[in-house]
Parts: structure tokens; C-alpha cells; sequence
């Protein structure tokens, strides 16, 4: 069975602590043409985007690799964050297995198959070709001749190979402007009813609505303004 892009499933779970988020795998793995999670080693890569569409690239820890499905990402702020789930077929003896080809401007033509080795818990990027009858696992002796570890994740020909699945996920995290627009909501009705005077919830409203429309600017594709009506939103509370 094959796995698509398009089968890939994720979302976003806040937690009470604002210094972290959670991304849950929602794939129904195991169901209809999917297969099992085991099948694949998950590699899940993030970035923070930033209004001039920079990114901030980081891999989260992804272990174990062939069965997590929750990942926790710490040190959150505020703001449009792009998410890529990374699925790695595990190596097969009875498969072949070929490196990259480019043409004469340096071009990838073939993609280098990329597999994931159980034994060694790592990831390989094959660099020589490696027949289904004379088969050379990544941590045989001469192993380091058709295998090479893949160093970084993020790498975008990693990220671009058309020998693994890549899911992506675009979410606006807005933990701590939730928190902030709770704490002020929690304000308002832990006083008398009698202070409900539209002075008094016109701090929480703006909130709200900010809080509101940085998540719609996101679903609408524009993160650029989504990052700046948080910026707004955290300059109104100095503890978001």
C-alpha cells in the first residue's frame, strides 16, 4: 500500500502551559487503502513564520519514530507556524534502491531513495545503487559505501524528495493571546454583575475579536497578517 500526502491528517491541541503546543497525527492509519502507522518512521519538522516569511526551522522529537503521534513543541510564541510531517519507508532487503541523478545544471533528474533502518533507529539517504539480489544494509561493513545518515530534516531536498510523504500543516498558534483573553474575561466576572458596563468589557471584546480575526486571516492563506494582529494583540498585554 501506498501512503499520500493528502491522507495525512494533523491538528493543533493548546495545553494550560503557554510555553508549549502540542500537533496530534489525526491520520486514520490502519483504515480503508491506509496503512498501518507502523509502515512508516515519522519525522515531523516545524518552523515559525514570521511576517516577512522567513522561517525558523526546527525537528521535533519524533521518537518513536513508527508509532508517536502527538509532538510536543516547546518554547511556542505567538504567531503563523508551518508544520511538515516527513514519512520514511523502512528498508527492505527484497527492494532496489538507487542514488540521485542531476543533469548539466546541476538539477535533480532522480531523486535518492531515503529509508529509515530499524536496526540503528536512523535515517539514510542512498548514495549507490543497492540491487534487490545483492542487498547492503546501512550497518554492514561496507554499508557506509551506498548509505549516508541524513543530517538535517529540514534540508529543503529532503523535504522536497519524492521517495517519502511529506504532510503539511499551517496553523496560527494564539496560546498565550487565548490566555490573555481568558485572564481578562475571568477579570470581568469574577467582579459584580453590576460593573457589566460596556467600558468594562471593551478591553476583553478588542481582545476577543484580535484573537478572532488573526485566526480567520490565517484559514483565508495570509499569515502575514495574521503574525501582525497577534503582535497587536500581545502589545495590549504585557504577560502574553
Amino acid at each position: 500500500m501506498a501512503l499520500v500526502a493528502a491522507n495525512i491528517s494533523l491538528s493543533l491541541v493548546l495545553n494550560a502551559d503557554v510555553t508549549q503546543f502540542n500537533i496530534n497525527d489525526n491520520t486514520a492509519w490502519g483504515t480503508g487503502s491506509i496503512p498501518a502507522r507502523n509502515t512508516f518512521a515519522n519525522i515531523l519538522i516545524g518552523a515559525h513564520v514570521n511576517t516577512d516569511q522567513s522561517t525558523d526551522w526546527s525537528t521535533i522529537d519524533s521518537t518513536p519514530y513508527t508509532s508517536k503521534i502527538q509532538y510536543v513543541v516547546p518554547n511556542s510564541i505567538d504567531g503563523h507556524y508551518h508544520f511538515e510531517l516527513l514519512c520514511f519507508n523502512p528498508y527492505n532487503s527484497a527492494n532496489s534502491y538507487v542514488p540521485e541523478t542531476r543533469d548539466t545544471n546541476n538539477i535533480i533528474v532522480t531523486y535518492a531513495n531515503l529509508i529509515y533502518y530499524s536496526t540503528t533507529q536512523k535515517f539514510y539517504k542512498c548514495i549507490q545503487a543497492n540491487n534487490s539480489g545483492s542487498p547492503v544494509a546501512p550497518d554492514a561493513p561496507t554499508g557506509a559505501n551506498y548509505w549516508q545518515l541524513i543530517p538535517d530534516f529540514t534540508d529543503p531536498e529532503v523535504r522536497a524528495n519524492t521517495t517519502i510523504v511529506n504532510g503539511i500543516f499551517d496553523t496560527i498558534n494564539t496560546a498565550r493571546s487565548n490566555k490573555c483573553v481568558k485572564d481578562s474575561l475571568y477579570a470581568i466576572v469574577s467582579r459584580d454583575p453590576a460593573c457589566y458596563d460596556i467600558k468594562t468589557l471593551m478591553p476583553y471584546l478588542k481582545k476577543a475579536v484580535l484573537s478572532m480575526g488573526a485566526c480567520a486571516k490565517n484559514d483565508d492563506q495570509n499569515p502575514q497578517q495574521s503574525e501582525v494582529i497577534i503582535r497587536m494583540l500581545a502589545n495590549m498585554c504585557p504577560t502574553c
